[in-house]
């Protein structure tokens, strides 16, 4: 996805993107600020790896058939920092912005730009698999993740948390099969590129063994401050297998030394059938929540096949889990699998469901440790899902046809409860069908990105209330006026 960075000053605002050209373009889109002002609009410059210059000759050729090809195909990062704070973004100042990013389908490579002044880019550092201490690097799809960690008693690092990447032989897997290549997550300096600490299945490979992280991992990390101090705490991960790892960062311990960090296996959700070979290519959402009187991270994720959206012999799921917030290393939960959890593919807890088979169903959901929703056939989830206010929201996409006899494709929007699945809203607007309340189809062409909340100015509404308002694309799937009050807003970084 293309980045804009305001600068400020005389430099503006710059949007970054990247290209199946293999190019990462930089523009300068400042806003006219007169009218007949023609300035912006002009590239600042372009940027493309060697590893990518091989391809020219075919873009040239520019060939009807053959493969697609791929260049930087991956998402970004920025680390900006106004040394001054006084909201511009200027080299000479001392400040800086470093630019982050991978290639996914098009190579094995991280790169770090200092454009701290956009006119005069420097390549700060590449990673790929030949870097030493890099060697498990798969394609780079997932995003390098900023974040500030505790470094020993008092001090603070900067670093960048990312999963070691897609292994491309998973296209063709029907069965799940250990990955040779991305199975594992590495922990770098965001300023030197420096490795930190890496975990995975392989010991000569990475830092730390874990045997079952033996699927790659595509999907960027999520990063949780569990104690609000404003540093990372644990980290989530979730891959290619279907299993969900959590790792408990050192706070003050070594970052150097394996044995300070805590590497759990939370849940392993997939099995060794066609069926079940589940696969998680995007991070879950993850929020807190009280649950039996205790607090809890909710963990919500989809399964989904992003390189065969059409496939439809897997039996695909949405899962909500319930991690403890605290973990000790001789007292670690059970691993999560689906005995774990309580089957709410029907909404056995909605409007319209007989008062005694909501008190049975509540029971049985307070003695599992999640639920699981059945899609029906061929839906699934391949973008990422979103929680806000106990609701966790996310799309289905599904698919018939043929690339023969053209396909026809379809997007259903998902807005549930995170607790207990149950149906919110009447999304449909037909109250008799209350299944149908937990989704809408929607219309989108191809697959439907992650849904974006907007939250609107109270001054607009009649009700002088602020609007929350929820796209999928450009379509608003649903709009909500209330009063919403802003607790905290935090930025880790």
């Amino acid at each position: 996805m293309p980045t804009v960075v305001h600068y400020g000053g005389d430099t503006g605002d710059v949007l970054y993107a990247m290209t199946n050209m293999g190019f990462l373009h930089a523009f300068d889109v400042t806003h006219p600020t007169t009218t007949g002002d023609t300035s912006g609009g002009a590239e600042l410059f372009a940027f493309m790896p060697r590893a990518l210059i091989s391809n020219l000759p075919a873009l040239k050729a520019n060939g009807s058939s053959g493969r697609h090809i791929y260049g930087l195909d991956g998402p970004m990062t920025v680390l900006t920092e106004d040394v001054n704070a006084d909201g511009v973004l200027k080299a000479d100042d001392g400040d800086r912005v470093i630019l982050y990013f991978g290639m996914r389908r098009g190579g094995s490579a991280y790169y770090a730009m200092d454009v701290s002044n956009p006119e005069a880019p420097v390549l700060l550092w590449r990673i790929d698999p030949a870097t030493t201490g890099f060697a498990g690097i798969g394609q780079s799809w997932s995003r390098m993740v900023l974040t500030t960690i505790q470094e020993g008693a008092e001090g603070q690092r900067k670093v960048l948390v990312f999963g070691a990447g897609y292994d491309a032989d998973q296209d063709g897997y029907s069965q799940r099969t250990a990955d040779d290549k991305g199975a594992g997550v590495y922990i770098v300096d965001a300023y030197s590129g420096e490795l930190i600490m890496s975990f995975g299945s392989d010991a000569s490979r990475y830092v730390a063994q874990v045997p079952e992280m033996k699927y790659s991992i595509p999907a960027e990390p999520r990063v949780v401050d569990l104690d609000d101090d404003g540093l990372a705490d644990r980290i989530y991960l979730s891959d290619m297998g279907a299993q969900i790892w959590s790792i408990d960062l050192p706070n003050g311990g070594s970052l150097t030394d394996a044995a300070a960090y805590l590497v759990h296996r939370v849940a392993d959700l997939g099995g060794s059938g066609v069926a079940d070979n589940r696969r998680f290519y995007y991070p879950p959402a993850v929020a807190r929540v009280m649950r039996k009187g205790a607090k809890k991270l909710a963990i919500a994720i989809g399964s989904g096949f992003r390189a065969h959206p059409l496939n439809s012999a897997i039996t695909d799921r949405f899962f909500v889990l319930f991690d403890d917030e605290k973990k000790e290393a001789d007292k670690l939960p059970a691993m999560i699998t689906d005995d774990s959890l309580f089957n709410l593919t029907d909404d056995l807890l909605g409007p319209g469901a007989d008062a005694d088979d909501i008190a049975v169903a509540k029971t049985a959901l307070a003695q599992k440790r999640g639920w699981y929703m059945t899609l029906p056939s061929g839906r699934k989830v391949i973008s990422e899902a979103r929680v806000l206010a106990g609701m966790v929201m996310f799309n289905a996409f599904s698919a018939t046809g043929s690339a023969c006899e053209g396909v026809t494709t379809r997007n259903d929007f998902y807005l549930i409860s995170l607790l207990d699945a149950r149906a919110l809203v009447d999304l449909d607007e037909v109250d008799e069908n209350i299944k149908q309340d937990r989704w809408v189809t929607i219309e989108y062409s191809g697959i439907a990105t992650a849904p974006s909340l907007v939250f609107g100015d109270p001054a607009e509404n009649e009700d002088n209330k602020p609007t929350m308002d929820i796209y999928v694309g450009q379509e608003k799937v649903w709009s909500r006026a209330e009063q919403i009050y802003k607790l905290l807003w935090k930025e880790v970084n």
